[in-house]
């Protein structure tokens, strides 16, 4: 591979990342990782679109690209095929998110036809939760079932690519792929990694502005053999970018006059 790019945290902004994808890679040379969370927006977002796009990506270029799996696909997967559930903490599906899967005229009409099925709000509820299941079933299963099965990590030589975190242990660091979980893999604070693990870990999840203790903080960052990438997107209306090439890696940023530019994260060696 020519270089690797890595986004998190689309949230549904589909057009920040085509933009990303159509001014900054190859992805007949490029490799291309996303660490989950596509879904889930705001009105800016549209997260069918978004999901289709990717998909379409990865079918285009099924050894270029390699999409993870987000907490917040995992909710909407549990939300249609309703099986055990494997993460600590669920959150249903934003209305709008379901929204995006269908057209006015259909989310008028499944209202309405709730409406008439009940005879109270909590009635309500359950009918059209049921209702945008069958839904999504109905008329996406192709498109859940891709995102439901997608992978929850991807390694290569140097580095391990998630959407929240790891575990390890000191002493045993080759096992933590034996020791994760899925609430790891998913919704870990990402911050908890001990310098000591021996790759550098990339991942999503958490704002940098979190992980760094300033709310005023965006951009990609590092703390020590850790790169968080997840730019807020709701609140910034842009996407962090993280290119790594020759063992380096560079913030990836669009500037005022609509060029981009690099800046050095890290180097691999000095890490």
């Amino acid at each position: 591979m020519k270089n690797t790019y890595v986004v998190s945290d689309i949230h549904g902004r589909g057009d920040l990342l085509k933009e990303m994808v159509d001014e900054c890679m190859d992805l007949k040379e490029d490799r291309f990782i996303l660490l989950g969370d596509y879904i889930d927006g705001d009105e800016d977002s549209n997260s069918y679109q978004t999901l289709c796009y990717i998909y379409d990506l990865s079918k285009k270029y099924p050894n270029h690209v390699i999409v993870l799996k987000g907490n917040h696909e995992e909710w909407l997967a549990h939300f249609v095929f309703q099986y055990p559930r494997i993460l600590n903490t669920y959150v249903t599906p934003e209305i709008s998110t379901i929204q995006d899967f269908m057209t006015p005229y259909d989310f008028i009409d499944m209202t309405n036809e709730a409406k008439r099925k009940s005879k109270n709000y909590v009635e309500f509820t359950d009918v059209i939760k049921e209702m945008k299941r069958d839904y999504l079933l109905t008329h996406h299963k192709e498109l859940i079932e891709w995102l439901h099965q997608l992978p929850l990590y991807y390694e290569t030589e140097n580095e391990v690519f998630v959407h929240a975190g790891i575990d390890f242990v000191s002493e045993y660091e080759e096992l933590w792929k034996e020791i994760s979980n899925e609430n790891d893999f998913l919704m870990d604070f990402s911050a908890t990694i001990h310098e000591a693990f021996p790759k550098i870990v990339i991942s999503g999840h958490i704002s940098t502005g979190q992980v760094k203790h300033d709310p005023s903080f965006h951009d990609i960052y590092r703390y020590k053999n850790r790169i968080f990438i997840d730019s807020t997107v709701l609140v910034t209306k842009r996407l962090n970018l993280l290119k790594i090439k020759d063992n380096q890696y560079y913030e990836v940023k669009k500037n005022n006059d609509h060029t981009w530019s690099e800046k050095l994260v890290i180097d691999f060696a000095k890490k």
